[in-house]
């Protein structure tokens, strides 16, 4: 260390470690005692952990949306301290899991990441529950007979909204289930809206799933031949507006394995809508209440690399990175989609992204930032990794790194996989209730 920068005054030498990385500080703070003086305050931890956000892109160790400042230092340290060791083991050749646990939850459930607070939500047909995977306990439930929980919405800090249907043949059936985990031992889980469209579901060949936001629940349905594309939406008041052919209808058989899906990316100027044709990306933004056709405009964004595949998922991130607000995935590409704000803070979306799989994709699940994607592979031989983690980087460029793990660490081929980007942690859980938390920090 520089001799000059030692004799600097204590508030000089803080200012400069604010200009550090986040890895750089931190490895300076073992051989340099005056830095190891500075990380005694919070604005040491504030700036660094800012600068990682918003300079690399990459999620921070803390509860999505949490106010930074409200931080002690105690908890502002051991937060940039797991970021860093997520981000060198995550950027490493081969990434290695630091620990692996096993706690059971409910049966044959599906589960939703709370990212970065060490909780998460399973549901299934007709429950909605929240665990604490370190006490390794249920700490809220909600049983409504039928329910399907098909999307989440984090806007608030504390909170998560949930759009779901429940399966009707005879009438198109909404609910919104509201989430709040700002008191961890006794997480409340409540009903916030019931709604039932006055379309019976078998009008529809094909709905989206039931997207939730501040103001209002949204599904886009999909008719006969042609495809013609249709919103229904209903505030929370529970104001109901339908508006039809709101997106250019697509012939039949084009393509020919059904109507292309919707994906409902939220924004404060308006929902924007993504829709996949194979070769290119159709855009729909509505602005404006009650939304008309006047409101409504429709752009098309070419892809360099098609994706011919069968079946299209979308992956709405909850807290974007980079300008990612939507990844996709096909049988062998996953994409993401990246928008970057004009001057009127409308959304302009100008560059996808791809990652082409040498195998067949089996699942991906995307993290809370955007960012990272877990892949998993279709299984080749013995030596082969089933997963990959991908990382897309500002600007575009994507990284790739193959997740090893031993047999049975994980339960990649027989059950569902998940993903904390903020904390490190893959998750999967088997249908018996068995789910293995590896953590890579």
């Amino acid at each position: 260390m520089d001799s000059g920068f030692l004799s600097l005054p204590p508030d000089l030498v803080l200012e400069v470690s604010m200009h550090l990385s986040l890895a750089d500080a931190i490895d300076l703070l073992s051989t340099c005692k005056t830095l190891r003086q500075c990380c005694t305050e919070k604005s040491f931890w504030l700036h660094a952990l800012v600068r990682v956000h918003q300079d690399q892109k990459h999620p921070i160790a803390v509860p999505l949306l949490q106010d930074l400042s409200a931080l002690t230092l105690a908890e502002l340290t051991e937060a940039g301290k797991r970021t860093n060791r997520l981000m060198k083991n995550w950027r490493s050749e081969i990434p290695k899991p630091e620990s692996v646990r096993e706690i059971y939850v409910d049966l044959m459930s599906d589960i939703l990441v709370i990212p970065g607070a060490n909780l998460i939500i399973t549901h299934g047909t007709g429950f909605v529950a929240c665990w604490d995977i370190l006490r390794q306990c249920s700490v809220g439930r909600l049983v409504e007979s039928g329910i399907l929980v098909e999307s989440s919405n984090f806007g608030e800090y504390g909170k998560v909204m949930l759009g779901a249907t429940k399966q009707n043949s005879y009438c198109f059936e909404v609910l919104v289930i509201c989430v709040d985990y700002r008191n961890r031992a006794a997480v409340s889980i409540s009903l916030l809206l019931q709604h039932t469209f006055a379309y019976p579901r078998r009008h529809f060949y094909q709905a989206s799933p039931v997207t939730v936001d501040a103001n209002r629940v949204r599904v886009v349905v999909t008719t006969f031949d042609p495809w013609e594309y249709t919103l229904l939406s209903v505030s929370l008041a529970g104001n109901e507006e339908t508006m039809y052919d709101f997106m250019p209808p697509v012939p039949r058989g084009v393509p020919v394995y059904g109507p292309p899906k919707v994906s409902i990316i939220s924004s404060p100027n308006g929902p924007y809508f993504l829709r996949h044709m194979q070769n290119s990306g159709d855009i729909t933004h509505l602005s404006g209440s009650p939304v008309t056709p006047s409101t409504t405009t429709t752009t098309t964004v070419p892809l360099g690399t098609p994706n011919k595949s069968l079946q299209i998922k979308h992956f709405t991130p909850a807290d974007p990175a980079a300008d990612i607000v939507c990844v996709t995935s096909g049988q062998f590409m996953v994409e993401f989609w990246q928008a970057r704000r004009d001057a009127d803070a409308q959304l302009v979306f100008d560059n996808v992204s791809p990652y082409a799989a040498d195998r067949v994709v089996n699942s991906v699940v995307a993290g809370a930032s955007g960012t990272y994607a877990l892949v998993a592979l279709h299984p080749g031989s013995p030596n082969e990794a089933p997963l990959r983690l991908l990382h897309c980087f500002p600007g575009g460029a994507l990284d790739h790194r193959e997740i090893r793990v031993p047999d049975k660490t994980l339960y990649v081929k027989e059950g569902q996989i998940a993903l904390d980007d903020h904390l490190g942690l893959i998750l999967s859980v088997r249908g018996d209730g068995r789910l293995r938390i590896a953590s890579y920090a």
